[in-house]
């Protein structure tokens, strides 16, 4: 994200660059979240990998994304994004966990 963004520029780092960012969530543009929740979005494969291979990586991720979600106006695009993104962890974790098998399916 670097660059991309001057409200990028703002954040005080203070210790550690991921918590200051999920910190500072608030003071940067709309757009610039939602691009970085995109993203995430394209790592995804990555992400859940991750998550499933560590328990306290899959409690820090949600946590930040609880973070975030608090932090940010309702009505923002950031906001609606950040939410779909959790919806479809969710219900890819379910889908996993059940066996590849997801409630609407047909048997």
């Amino acid at each position: 994200m670097s660059g991309k963004d001057a409200d990028l520029q703002k954040i005080k780092i203070e210790g550690d660059l991921v918590t200051s960012f999920f910190d500072s969530v608030d003071k940067i543009s709309d757009q610039t979240l939602y691009g970085f929740i995109e993203d995430l979005k394209k790592d995804i494969e990555l992400i859940m990998s991750i998550l499933y291979n560590s328990t306290n990586e899959m409690v820090v991720f949600f946590t930040y994304l609880l973070m975030m979600l608090k932090k940010l106006n309702p009505i923002d695009h950031s906001f609606t994004n950040a939410m779909h993104m959790c919806k479809n962890l969710a219900m890819q974790i379910n889908v996993d966990h059940s066996g590849g098998q997801s409630s609407n399916s047909a048997s």
